[in-house]
């Protein structure tokens, strides 16, 4: 296991390695595609707040046309207005809202009615939403004028100052003096679901100089309304971002958090009973985020990249620096291995010849030993066959001189003749020898003489005795 630890850390530095430039390479790849987005945003952002502040400009350029006027009937109100609705496709409605006194009511009504409107009358919004008479109050600010009217003519008499929400925005107008915008609402002519907001600009008696606070009701004259539909506001500002795949929301930070949301694109339309379900959860943490303003109202625009944005603008640098290193890994681990395997090899091949030469150094140690036992061997075999031929040469002539003697004794067991007094022997030649000389001709004897003890007694008595006496 040991032999693989190198390739084991190399492999294992090699993902690592890997792995930190991925890290690097992508987080550079996300840095710039979040400039990008923001590049991006930001266009987008501008785009919808110079489109608003057109709108905003819209209002105040009619606004100039009644000061500029001693009256405005309703053909040159209309007449004034029909070429910035043209141009300013997202205005629902323009409407001259002039201030009416309860004094006045009944007069305004029957004037209105001999314009052409028989069933004109100062109306109101009542707990269902029904459009009903107008209860009794000190004042009214009676949507007298509006361009375009078919579109609108269920608005015409209605009182913009009986529901809460516009009557907040008139309270602000008339105390800055300036164009101020109502929180989101649903339009009484609307025939689509989409949220809308109304531009007030208070018109007074007397044009009121910057900077100056004007002097409340006692110096209204009445509001040029500006009625705009916010989907439709967007989507032309935006037009040129359709396909740019950005979800993006816009919220009114000045209402409550139950009324903030004005519009939502996600790919998704806006349904009232969906409008928190469709509200893609990114737009609560946007990618980027700016604030608008937009007639005394704070909005914030919130966009984000969408799925098909994130494909499209998805860089694929990181993926292919992790795809590379991790290949020159493995290559080079493979290598590695390969190296590792052939050195392997090769060492078992010198393992087994340096074995093999040992069990053949050791096989000639053997055979050499084996060798000199041989030689050993037959230095015993050559000394044992030179004492066998000196013990055979002495047996032969041990057999020759024992066959010589046995002849010699064969000579002698035969009959010899002796004589009968003197003891002689005769020859095969017919010589008499004496006894002992033919034994030592004959056997190879020697003889020695002696005296047996029966002689020496008999022929030297006293020699005896005394050799008696010594014993």
């Amino acid at each position: 296991m040991k032999k693989y630890l190198p390739i084991i850390l190399s492999l294992s530095l090699g993902i690592a390695l890997s792995m930190i430039m991925f890290v690097m390479v992508n987080t550079r790849g996300l840095e710039n595609r979040q400039m990008e987005f923001d590049s991006r945003a930001k266009v987008v952002a501008d785009t919808l707040q110079n489109r608003f502040n057109e709108y905003v400009g819209v209002i105040q350029f009619v606004g100039d046309f009644f000061y500029n006027s001693s009256s405005v009937n309703r053909q040159e109100f209309s007449n004034f207005v029909k070429g910035a609705v043209y141009r300013y496709p997202a205005i629902q409605a323009l409407a001259w809202a002039p201030l009416v006194d309860q004094k006045e009511r009944s007069t305004l009504e029957a004037e209105v009615r001999h314009e052409g409107f028989p069933d004109f009358r100062i109306l109101e919004m009542d707990s269902k939403g029904q459009r009903v008479p107008a209860s009794i109050r000190n004042t009214y600010m009676v949507a007298l004028y509006l361009y375009p009217f078919e579109e609108n003519k269920e608005a015409m008499g209605f009182d913009i100052a009986s529901e809460s929400v516009r009557r907040q925005a008139i309270m602000e107008a008339v105390h800055t003096g300036m164009p101020t915008a109502t929180h989101r609402l649903i339009l009484v002519q609307e025939k689509e679901y989409q949220y809308s907001i109304l531009i007030l600009l208070p018109i007074f008696n007397e044009e009121i100089p910057l900077g100056k606070n004007p002097e409340g009701f006692d110096n209204l004259k009445g509001f040029v309304v500006e009625v705009l539909r916010i989907d439709d506001v967007v989507e032309g500002a935006l037009s040129l971002f359709a396909g740019d795949g950005i979800d993006m929301a816009l919220f009114d930070m000045s209402s409550p958090d139950e009324a903030q949301l004005l519009y939502i694109k996600t790919g998704l339309r806006l349904e009232e009973p969906k409008s928190k379900a469709v509200l893609n959860k990114n737009l609560y943490s946007p990618m980027f985020k700016r604030k608008l303003t937009l007639s005394g109202r704070l909005w914030e625009i919130r966009l984000t990249p969408s799925p098909d944005y994130i494909m499209a603008h998805k860089k694929y640098q990181s993926y292919l620096v992790l795809f590379g290193m991790v290949l020159l890994t493995f290559m080079m681990t493979f290598y590695m291995y390969k190296k590792l395997i052939y050195t392997s090899e090769i060492e078992h091949m010198i393992k087994v010849q340096i074995q093999s030469n040992q069990a053949l150094e050791s096989e000639i140690s053997m055979r050499i030993k084996e060798e000199l036992k041989l030689l050993s061997a037959k230095g015993k075999l050559e000394n044992e066959i030179k004492d066998r031929v000196h013990a055979e040469k002495l047996r032969d002539k041990s057999i020759s001189e024992l066959t010589k003697a046995l002849a010699e004794v064969r000579t002698l067991r035969g009959i010899l003749p002796l004589c009968a007094y003197c003891k002689k022997i005769r020859d095969d030649k017919g010589y008499w020898e004496q006894v002992d000389v033919y034994i030592h001709k004959y056997s190879q004897a020697d003889i020695s003489h002696s005296i047996c003890p029966q002689c020496m007694k008999e022929h030297f008595p006293d020699e005896f005795r005394e050799m008696s006496d010594q014993k």
